[in-house]
């Protein structure tokens, strides 16, 4: 396995150059502000409507909220964007609610928000059109599409090379699978031991199809320059992960892991800019 104090000794002066010590912004999609942020001052037909598609979505039919789906509205839902499996809903914040026209009813938007037990989220967008004349309430029209995030937490870790599986593994394909193996044998990046060590770098928010991420080792904590040649990916559902080889030793040059991140078309260009998401040392502490 390389030696990353030797690899950085010849990239130090070029690729792993910080271009600049300070971020661009993190880029935004505009949204309306939103009208509430939990469901306790939420209307109570919003909030059952909500309650409803996540249902649909996890494969109930809603009533248990009292809300029935048109056929083809069902139909829509349940051949578009879900929540992976394991993910929880965790809240909805609603950004539209108004009088649906023609005819009776309500037309709302929001976000539902998920997230599982190793502290990974996802969010679905929806805009939904419902009658509330009778009971039970009944969805006419419903659309969701993912939220891809666009400066997605990180988390680092550091594993021993011989704790990784073997060439082949289903472990080494899966997003959930390489965060449990980091959870069972990893040590947080700034406490990475001396030897062989595989440093994973996790994007813990779904990002888009067309997003960028980019991750590697750097004398330098800042900037977006890295030496990244060996860096292995895995893209499972849009959780981003990735494995970094090399060698740690005690009393080298300080080595950071560096994630880099460049938002999805959903942008536009000009916001789509490379940004350092992630920095993390990766030597081991002094003694050990």
């Amino acid at each position: 396995m390389r030696r990353w104090p030797v690899l950085l000794a010849a990239v130090a002066l070029a690729a792993c150059a910080p271009s600049a010590n300070l971020q661009p912004p993190a880029p935004t999609v505009a949204l309306p502000t939103p009208l509430a942020t939990s469901q306790s001052n939420m209307p109570i037909d919003a909030i059952r409507v909500a309650a409803a598609i996540v249902d649909r979505l996890q494969g109930g039919t809603g009533m248990a909220s009292g809300v029935s789906f048109l056929p083809a509205a069902g139909q829509r839902l349940d051949g578009g964007d879900r929540p992976p499996d394991g993910f929880n809903w965790r809240g909805t914040t609603l950004l539209q609610y108004a009088a649906r026209t023609p005819g009776d009813g309500r037309r709302a938007a929001g976000r539902l928000e998920f997230g599982d037990g190793s502290g990974r989220r996802t969010a679905l967008l929806f805009t939904v059109e419902y009658v509330t004349a009778a009971e039970p309430i009944e969805v006419v029209d419903v659309r969701v599409a993912v939220e891809f995030g666009l400066s997605p937490a990180v988390a680092a870790y550091v594993i021993d090379a011989a704790d990784l599986p073997a060439a082949g593994s289903d472990v080494l394909r899966s997003h959930g699978g390489l965060l449990a193996l980091a959870a069972a044998n990893g040590r947080p990046a700034a406490d990475a031991g001396d030897g062989d060590q595989v440093v994973l770098v996790f994007l813990m928010e779904q990002s888009s199809p067309s997003a960028a991420f980019a991750a590697g080792v750097s004398v330098n904590r800042f900037g977006t320059g890295m030496f990244a040649d060996d860096t292995r990916y895995v893209d499972d559902g849009g959780f981003r992960a990735a494995l970094i080889p090399g060698g740690i030793r005690e009393g080298q040059v300080e080595v950071f892991a560096k994630a880099l991140f460049r938002p999805g078309a959903e942008l536009d260009e000009a916001l789509r800019r490379p940004r350092l998401i992630g920095s993390f040392s990766v030597n081991p502490p002094p003694g050990g």
